[in-house]
């Protein structure tokens, strides 16, 4: 079995599910079975928790593993398992990048609304870390997508919905070079870097004021924008709609 693996940290969680993956396809690990806790899956490829977790949470929704509680990470049956996978998604497409945009939008907007009445003093205190770390990242001059990928995600735990919070992981690891294009072309103008720092930070004043329309809407506003800056159009029903060509999308 592979020991520690090397990688660009973004790039980590991938790596452990393909290698997982891989595995579990040759018959390593027990069907119906739990595979090895998180401790020890760490320690073996030499990665944190949370990379581990991410990886998990791929491969629950390539329908490898599945959750038990007390339990684990079970290994499926191969005639049992069933996938919701984003493979075929071509990042050079503005319509799949478009569909993108439009499902983060829904779903992570909901996450905000629930984290809003759900949220402990921890999350925020994650979520605010993240965005210090922004903020330093564009002092410094770099991108900062590995903070504005954490923050995303720990909005999505601090919906307090452990399924919902599973599929935003799955889910960043397929928008993780989306948010880094996003970032690389907003950190040209410091205006609009600072812009969307704002939007980060309205996002989580929404949240940590229990309002959970006003979270959902920052949300939707943010992806909105954040489609905009790419030059793609979306409308989500509900959401801002005057958002405004003059903020270069």
């Amino acid at each position: 079995m592979a020991g520690p693996i090397k990688s660009d940290a973004h790039k980590l969680p991938e790596k452990v599910a393909r290698i997982l993956a891989g595995e579990i396809g040759q018959g390593r690990f027990v069907t119906g079975k739990p595979l090895p806790p998180e401790s020890e899956l760490a320690e073996r490829f030499g990665v944190s928790r949370t990379v581990i977790r991410e990886a998990l949470a791929r491969l629950k929704y390539d329908g490898l593993v599945e959750s038990r509680p007390r339990v684990g990470a079970i290994v499926v049956p191969a005639g049992q398992r069933r996938a919701f996978r984003l493979d075929s998604l071509d990042p050079k497409s503005g319509q799949d990048l478009r569909n993108l945009y439009e499902l983060r939008a829904l779903v992570e907007s909901g996450a905000a609304a629930l984290a809003a009445v759900r949220h402990g003093a921890k999350d925020i205190e994650r979520m605010e870390k993240h965005l210090a770390s922004i903020d330093q990242a564009l002092e410094t001059g770099r991108l900062g997508a590995s903070p504005d990928l954490a923050f995303h995600r720990d909005l999505a735990t601090a919906s307090g919905n452990p399924v919902l919070d599973d599929f935003m992981r799955f889910l960043n690891t397929k928008v993780s070079g989306m948010i880094r294009m996003a970032r690389r072309k907003s950190n040209q103008d410091p205006v609009l870097a600072a812009m969307v720092q704002d939007e980060h930070r309205e996002i989580l004043e929404a949240v940590g004021s229990g309002d959970s329309e006003r979270a959902r809407r920052a949300v939707l506003s943010h992806m909105q924008k954040g489609a905009l800056r790419q030059g793609l159009e979306i409308v989500i029903p509900g959401g801002p709609r005057d958002l405004g060509r003059h903020l270069e999308p």
